[in-house]
């Protein structure tokens, strides 16, 4: 996995590439919670247009990620949302639970 943060004036996007697992869960959780908590009242956008799989273990941070941004009143949203990775939040439903852009430019 590899993270790679893009600040600009109104948002951060967090891309990310590679496999959310058990593998790297915690290295995610952690990088997650530092953006949304450096926020500043941007928006958050989490690029998953580079991610080949997720697991349940990668799925924990996104759902720590929405919970804590919805209580620190940050817009977070997800991108890129496709193949293994839009099949595993179908499947558990949480893509009811997120906000879906299109692009990280809407």
């Amino acid at each position: 996995m590899n993270i790679r943060v893009e600040s600009l004036d109104d948002k951060v996007i967090i891309h990310v590439s590679g496999d959310l697992t058990l593998v790297n869960s915690t290295e995610f959780r952690k990088e997650l919670e530092s953006q949304i908590a450096a926020s500043g009242g941007k928006k958050l956008v989490l690029d998953l247009s580079e991610v080949r799989q997720i697991d349940s273990a990668g799925l924990g941070p996104l759902v720590a990620g929405l919970k804590q941004s919805r209580d620190k009143g940050v817009d977070f949203s997800l991108t890129g949302v496709k193949g293994k990775v839009k099949d595993v939040l179908e499947f558990t439903r949480l893509i009811k639970a997120f906000e879906i852009r299109p692009s990280v430019d809407q």
